[in-house]
């Protein structure tokens, strides 16, 4: 790869953790942390949430001027006024990064004006991470099979974003579960998130699934592949999330009733597990999403 190239992949992973953290944390104040629990998630997360929406703003910004300067092989063409027109009336590039920098103006704008509701930044932030799907591998095909392909990513990372980015929150929530004031809703939104949470791993694994079948039609054991090879160990994170993820919920869960500092402990831990390993899948997706798929 290029500087162009590892320029855009740095661009690109900034762009999926900060939209993943925002999809996740909105989405987790608005469907199982409301009232008190959900002013403790704002409070303890409200350092992360306004720079996230302003590096989404960032990183969409430069996406252009980036992909100009990969086309060209010239910095100086991430400048360029012709280059850049050029860019924008392409249908799959221009109109698609329009829309995403007016989405992200308007995400950043209404979360530092209104921090307390976050209903209405998670429907923008889902539409800015669905956009991703417009893009990319996913647009590779056409007619029936190319909307099929689009439709099924956006799923993809929709759910990815809903599974990875509420770690976060779930964190302050198992935290919540000292206070006695606090330990009904902290208790509530656990399960809640428990029981919907299994469709974000399902819509992942089973998105991502479909995703392989399109753009490879076989799995990626083709070693002399660096594209197979980075997506096949984003496979094996997947899996490792996911596994993560089950021994949490059917192994250290139910012991809450128990010992539950030690289980509490546990469970924090494999989520600060998943978190990692949710970051590494995000960096090698950034990487191999700019490579041929072969």
């Amino acid at each position: 790869m290029s500087g162009f190239e590892w320029a855009s992949a740095a661009a690109r992973f900034g762009l999926y953790a900060a939209l993943v953290f925002l999809v996740g944390t909105l989405a987790f104040r608005t469907f199982f942390a409301r009232d008190r629990l959900g002013t403790l998630v704002a409070g303890r997360l409200r350092l992360l949430v306004l720079p996230a929406a302003i590096l989404v703003v960032l990183t969409v910004a430069v996406s252009l001027p980036l992909l100009a300067a990969t086309i060209e092989g010239d910095w100086n063409s991430a400048l360029d006024g012709t280059t850049l027109t050029a860019l924008l009336v392409i249908p799959n590039i221009g109109l698609v990064w329009l829309m995403r920098i007016n989405l992200a103006g308007l995400l950043l704008i209404w979360l530092f004006f209104r921090p307390a509701r976050p209903a209405g930044p998670l429907v923008v932030a889902t539409l800015l991470i669905a956009s991703l799907a417009l893009t990319g591998h996913a647009v590779m095909q056409e007619g029936l099979t190319g909307w099929l392909h689009v439709a099924n990513h956006a799923v993809h990372v929709l759910a990815a974003g809903l599974w990875l980015g509420s770690l976060p929150p779930l964190l302050v929530t198992l935290g919540a579960l000292k206070d006695k004031a606090l330990r009904t809703e902290a208790m509530n939104a656990l399960k809640h998130f428990s029981r919907w949470g299994h469709f974000a791993v399902a819509g992942v694994l089973a998105s991502g699934a479909v995703n392989v079948w399109l753009i490879l039609g076989q799995w990626p054991l083709d070693w002399s592949s660096l594209y197979q090879c980075l997506l096949a160990a984003k496979i094996a994170l997947v899996g490792m999330m996911a596994a993560t993820a089950l021994v949490n919920r059917y192994v250290f869960t139910p012991r809450i009733g128990g010992d539950e500092e030690a289980a509490l402990r546990k469970i924090a831990r494999g989520t600060l597990v998943e978190i990692l390993l949710g970051a590494g899948i995000l960096a090698l997706v950034a990487v191999f999403g700019l490579l041929e798929p072969v």
